[in-house]
């Protein structure tokens, strides 16, 4: 990843994207680059050459080639990147269809970073200049006779305020382009796109087909008079805070999805682990839903926790009363935590169906109602207020980019989404549940992907841990009544299948979700870094001492300063790479100076902490 100046600018080139454009540590543009999309709205991802970077005393130019190519679709184009001593950038593609092909998207993107919500912005759409301000909180993307609604509708020209001294101009050509909150799907930021969302997908391409597009963006304001370096803080911080008036949520998992149940090794790490609830997601209407429903009370009774049911109907009203009669009896009889009521041919549970499911099962459990997909269909679709007992969504940081980037930035959509959530539930409860690291589903498909795995293949990686207390960090802080989380063995689990003479064996998130649960209903105690994409930290207060996990997000061993607090040393433990499974709760006492306590991470690594003073504070 090549660093790159530009008069008042800094920035990265990440294979054909520019990344973090600073201006000092004002982050201007989180990314910019060419993104393809299927006609299922999978992103194709490109193959890259090499770029060739020329730097100069006064800005950098780089040349760039990619090839994007899934089944019929064959896409190449070659562009390039400039940046000026004025503060101004240019990123510029030239295309060709090299197949016949449908796709749902071509085009360059550029990703604002979240800090702009609240920020003014104006605009020259096709209707001549708008004004306004981006939301503080996540704004629905709404449709109308099947047509979905942009922040800011079809432009040409967007600016937008970053701080009281700075400014950023963007000059779009080759295609309208507008603006919609990505925060709607997990993603840490806003969205310029070309091609408005209102016209009829997918398109399609015939060999030949060439598409250009121009992007310019310029920064003024005096903040670009001041030197452009240092980019980050003299030393990465975790600044310990008062408590939230919070407490940590209860956490479960998901029972698998195959219907795979633990073998008794499985089994005793995941009572060990000790989750408040286990998922199971019942087809109300399919023939082996009782058998499929008994088979997880038996799961959930051995691992000493309570059952969260997913239930899905189908059909009419007819339909769906006839299913749940025959489940009656048997849900009667469940450890229920609670009941979310789905039905398969809506995106967002209509009031008919939770008032259904009362009627027929009479659950003391609170009923849920919500979505199985994105919290863009709930923010766009919100239930009455006296629909449910509660609210539901899943959550998943691969809606459109599966780079560890991506996912890290998510962190902290994941707290707006909540937050959001909880200005429409009208003082009803706000859950998430499942979030995992590849999508389960995508209700954007026409037909499942062939021979694509459903699983991620960092879920048994460090990464995957230092990811899950980012996501447990925020999730709780905004407000969650409770998280679910992946699911308990398997490629997308917590717990490796036995397989030959390999017993079951825990990955590194399952550390991090043990620990957890051990915190739950403790208080929140603040903890805030100087670099949110670089370095999180979660923290609890038991009794009087305090105790928590801080996480390297990065793929390089970085210092980390915690603090201030009153204590005299600490207990740390380490997970990382290097950390064999039966070997995770290894760890050391480390003093304190100055009431800081110097962490030495290793890339992705989580560090476990217990502070070692009764007199400590926050």
């Amino acid at each position: 990843m090549s660093a790159l100046a530009a008069g008042p600018l800094t920035a990265r080139l990440d294979g054909v994207d520019l990344v973090e454009v600073r201006v000092g540590r004002t982050e201007v543009v989180r990314r910019v680059g060419v993104r393809v999309r299927d006609p299922d709205w999978e992103t194709v991802r490109p193959a890259v050459h090499d770029a060739a970077v020329r730097e100069r005393p006064d800005g950098f130019a780089c040349g760039l080639r990619a090839r994007h190519r899934s089944g019929p679709l064959d896409f190449s184009w070659h562009g390039s990147v400039a940046g000026a001593r004025d503060g101004s950038l240019v990123y510029e593609m030239s295309g060709r269809a090299l197949s016949a092909f449908g796709y749902g998207r071509i085009g360059i993107c550029v990703l604002h970073p979240p800090s702009v919500a609240g920020r003014s912005y104006r605009a020259h759409t096709r209707d001549g200049p708008t004004a306004g301000r981006l939301p503080e909180l996540v704004a629905p993307q709404p449709i109308t006779a099947g047509v979905a609604s942009p922040l800011v509708p079809a432009f040409t020209r967007l600016e937008i305020d970053l701080e009281p001294d700075l400014t950023v101009l963007f000059e779009l050509d080759g295609d309208l382009f507008e603006l919609e909150d990505q925060r709607n799907w997990a993603d840490g930021s806003f969205k310029t796109y070309s091609t408005p969302v209102g016209l009829p997908t997918p398109f399609h391409a015939e060999p030949g087909l060439t598409i250009r597009q121009r992007v310019r963006a310029r920064v003024s304001g005096s903040a670009c008079a001041q030197p452009r370096r240092p980019t980050g803080p003299d030393r990465l911080r975790l600044r310990i805070g008062r408590p939230l008036a919070t407490k940590l949520p209860p956490v479960g998992l998901c029972l698998d999805a195959d219907g795979h149940r633990p073998d008794a090794a499985a089994a005793g790490l995941l009572r060990a682990l000790a989750p408040a609830h286990v998922r199971t997601d019942i087809k109300a209407d399919r023939a082996d839903a009782q058998e499929a429903l008994a088979g997880a009370a038996e799961t959930a009774e051995a691992l000493g926790s309570r059952l969260e049911l997913a239930l899905v109907l189908d059909g009419d009203e007819a339909d769906a009363t006839s299913a749940l009669r025959r489940l009656g009896d048997l849900v009667a009889d469940l450890p229920l935590e609670r009941l979310i009521v789905l039905h398969r041919r809506e995106w967002v549970t209509g009031p008919r169906w939770a008032a259904l499911v009362r009627a027929e099962l009479a659950p003391a459990a609170p009923v849920l109602v919500g979505t199985n997909f994105h919290f863009a269909e709930l923010n766009r679709d919100r239930p009455d207020s006296g629909t449910g007992d509660g609210l539901v969504y899943s959550l998943t940081p691969q809606a459109h980019d599966d780079d560890e980037a991506t996912l890290v930035h998510s962190l902290e959509a994941q707290r707006a989404t909540v937050e959001t959530a909880r200005t429409f539930a009208a003082g009803r409860p706000v859950h998430v549940s499942p979030v995992t690291l590849k999508p389960r589903l995508n209700p954007y498909a026409t037909a499942p992907a062939p021979g694509a795995p459903n699983y991620d293949e960092r879920q048994p990686s460090p990464f995957a841990a230092a990811w899950t207390l980012g996501s447990v960090k925020h999730l709780a802080e905004g407000g969650a009544a409770s998280i679910t989380y992946f699911e308990s063995t398997g490629p997308s689990g917590i717990v490796l299948r036995t397989a030959d003479d390999n017993p079951a064996q825990p990955v590194p998130a399952y550390y991090v979700l043990r620990d957890v649960c051990a915190w739950r209903d403790r208080e929140l105690v603040g903890c805030t870094s100087s670099e949110p994409l670089a370095a999180e930290g979660l923290l609890v207060r038991i009794g009087r001492s305090l105790s928590g996990s801080v996480a390297n997000l990065t793929s390089r061993r970085q210092s980390i300063l915690l603090g201030p607090c009153d204590a005299d040393s600490a207990t740390v433990r380490m997970l990382d790479d290097q950390t064999a499974p039966g070997d995770a709760i290894a760890g050391g006492l480390r003093p304190l100076r100055g009431g800081e306590l110097e962490l030495d991470l290793p890339p992705y690594a989580v560090a476990r902490i217990e502070f070692r003073d009764d007199d400590q504070g926050g």
